[in-house]
């Protein structure tokens, strides 16, 4: 893997501060159990490959269905808090459309800069 092949090329094994993840659900296909194994997953990797460090979830949500993301933001952001191996965790996206997100949904955020109804939930969970 990647840090046998960097102790390979430079003699020393690479330090890792930290790890970011994205963990999106699929619109028709969402499961409060399987986005939360791919988590856990992760963090069971990094067990096996190095030191504990922090794990960020810096993309979340789903793009495809504000119903789903709304269940996503419903479901997860409890739990998300009460993982101690995730330090941080962000919904995204911010606005449903522009380059490279044509039809996207799912957005916290208006044009116009106010909060979309999905907005409003996100910001009412503790």
């Amino acid at each position: 893997g990647f840090s046998m092949e960097f102790q390979r090329l430079y003699g020393y094994k690479v330090i890792v501060d930290g790890w970011h993840v994205h963990n999106y659900a699929e619109a028709g296909d969402y499961s409060s159990f399987i986005w939360r194994r791919n988590l856990t997953a992760f963090w069971d990797w990094i067990l096996a490959n190095g030191e504990p460090v922090e794990l960020w979830v810096s993309e979340m949500g789903c793009l495809g269905s504000t119903p789903v993301a709304a269940q996503v933001i419903t479901d997860q952001t409890a739990w998300l808090s009460a993982q101690p191996f995730i330090t941080r965790y962000a919904f995204f996206a911010t606005q449903s459309s522009g380059p490279g997100c044509a039809g996207c949904t799912g957005a916290l955020l208006n044009v116009d800069g106010t909060l979309t109804t999905l907005g409003e939930l996100y910001r009412s969970l503790p």
